[in-house]
């Protein structure tokens, strides 16, 4: 009896000694990347000299053990630590509230969803696994730094093995991805069900989630008060999205580049009372490669390409304001106030909140308002007739380079009024951004090709000629002027026996290369013009030619 005794005191001494050094952390920022999220803490604890243990309770519940770094002081360092999960709350609450039925549902439900994270997991350190390989094949000594006396077949035979291994890995991580990918919807599936399944059955209450425990050991040189313990681990739960909406003001010749932010997180942690930044960044950049493999040149046809040079395209033409179908185009542009300061670092750019934010997890997502960039722009009109009977606008930014801009989606507006949506592509964008905002339907055009009947040239020729026309005709009907890129074109040869002779492009600009014609035409308000040219082609009277 006497021993139970001393061993029941020793442990409800443990159990005292363990919850005075139990510590919640104050979460103090949040850096959101485009792939995860940085969360910093910290705690004032006091350490006594030697040996200190102390759990942290209260953090996120996915925390890998790998990614939690803590600061280190002169006086003291961390000697270990080790991440534990905490689901005892979340169990307690679930076995208190719902039958034992419904218990063992959720919890076969929840026993599937965790072994596919598991395997989620172990797949990321595949690939990871992978990724090295290909580093270490990229820097093969042997096809870096070739010994002047190795012979052609033995360096045959080292690029043969580091193509065929590249090969296989290329295809492990492609491969290991795509069952990723399907392991993560089936996860989804089931969280949405596990969701599902907990609203019906707890009257849509919400439940305490699982949270991590960091046991942390830290030897102290002397005994110190109040000394502060900092520390970060990432997450991945979070979804960040950017859009713009662009803003075409046609008075001032300027357009507006408003930067918004969609956030929503579901790390089981929320964010309260503390300063959110947004980096545009990622969080662990692939690392680069500076040497350069042995160039063995093949016999391989090499295919010239050129970028697309157009960055923005929209994919909508402007919508008639007379259609009773149309709604959007009466919506106008939402003026926001800008809450964030920006800040541009060597490798992206950072938007840090002015106010403490809470974003709680599983919540709605956020919509803010992070930054305000105007440039110049220039509007003009184009029309490519023989394609599409139908005038442009468009709206080019020359000095789009001085802006740190995004890819994203954009809304894009004229004088406040919505026009249509597009994508931005940065990457692809050549001197001058080019917006093409919609169709103007003040401004009319058409397109008229006479041809003469085909004529031998005498009774004997065995070719003929014939004569294409081409009439364009140009109305401004709205009460502002314009001016317009038109573009036209000719046909070019491609055999030795079809000839075009007798071209007339008047006013316009002729490439003999491509055939292709130009004019910039400035009309006034309600001034009309018509552009004409024409050419002849002979070619032989057996042959069927389709001139337009």
């Amino acid at each position: 009896m006497k021993k139970f005794f001393c061993l029941s005191l020793l442990l409800s001494l443990t159990c005292v000694l363990l919850a005075q050094n139990t510590q919640n952390a104050k979460l103090k920022k949040v850096t959101i990347y485009q792939n995860g999220a940085l969360i910093e803490k910290s705690l004032t604890v006091n350490l006594q000299k030697g040996e200190n243990s102390f759990v942290i309770s209260g953090n996120a519940g996915q925390i890998v053990g790998n990614d939690v770094n803590f600061s280190c002081s002169s006086d003291w360092f961390i000697t270990s630590s080790m991440v534990e999960k905490n689901n005892d709350s979340e169990i307690a609450y679930l076995k208190n509230n719902l039958s034992a039925t419904a218990y063992d549902k959720y919890v076969g439900i929840k026993h599937k969803a965790d072994s596919l994270g598991e395997q989620i997991s172990t797949n990321n350190k595949l690939i990871a696994l992978y990724t090295k390989q290909l580093a270490a094949l990229d820097n093969m000594k042997s096809l870096n730094e070739i010994n002047y006396f190795d012979s052609v077949g033995n360096l045959k035979e080292q690029f043969v093995f580091q193509q065929e291994q590249t090969k296989k890995l290329y295809s492990s991580i492609a491969q290991t991805k795509a069952t990723n990918k399907n392991l993560a919807y089936q996860k989804s599936l089931l969280d949405r069900q596990l969701d599902e399944f907990l609203r019906k059955n707890t009257g849509g209450k919400n439940v305490p989630k699982a949270t991590s425990n960091l046991i942390v050991n830290i030897y102290s040189n002397k005994a110190m008060a109040n000394q502060t313990i900092n520390y970060s681990y990432i997450v991945y739960g979070v979804a960040c999205s950017y859009s713009y909406d662009v803003m075409f003001d046609k008075d001032n010749s300027q357009a507006v580049f408003a930067l918004k932010a969609s956030l929503q997180q579901s790390t089981d942690e929320n964010w309260k009372d503390c300063e959110i930044v947004l980096s545009t960044g990622l969080m662990q950049q692939s690392s680069a490669q500076e040497d350069l493999p042995v160039y063995y040149l093949g016999n391989n046809i090499a295919t010239a390409y050129r970028a697309r040079p157009l960055m923005a395209k929209a994919n909508a033409v402007m919508l008639d304001a007379s259609n009773a179908d149309g709604i959007e185009e009466y919506q106008e542009a939402e003026i926001m106030e800008s809450v964030a300061t920006v800040q541009d670092l060597t490798l992206n750019r950072e938007y840090t909140l002015n106010s403490n934010y809470c974003i709680a997890s599983k919540d709605n997502a956020q919509n803010i308002m992070l930054a305000f960039d105007t440039v110049k722009a220039v509007f003009t009109h184009f029309s490519t007739p023989k394609n599409e009977q139908k005038v442009y606008f468009t709206a080019l930014l020359p000095d789009w380079e001085n802006l740190s801009l995004l890819d994203a989606n954009c809304k894009v507006y004229l004088d406040k009024k919505y026009i249509t949506s597009t994508y931005m592509n940065v990457s692809e964008t050549e001197d001058t951004m080019k917006f093409f905002v919609g169709e103007d339907k003040n401004v009319k055009i058409s397109r008229k090709v006479t041809k003469t009947s085909p004529n031998k040239a005498n009774m004997f020729s065995k070719e003929v000629e014939q004569t294409v026309n081409i009439s364009i005709n140009i109305k401004n009907a709205g009460s502002e002027a314009i001016s317009l890129n038109l573009k036209d074109q000719i046909p070019i040869s491609s055999k030795a026996e079809i000839k075009i002779t007798n071209v007339n492009s008047t006013q316009g600009i002729l490439d003999s290369s491509t055939g292709l014609i130009k004019w910039n035409l400035d009309l006034k308000a309600y001034e009309q013009k018509e552009i004409q040219f024409s050419y002849t082609v002979k070619y032989p009277r057996d042959y069927n030619l389709r001139l337009n």
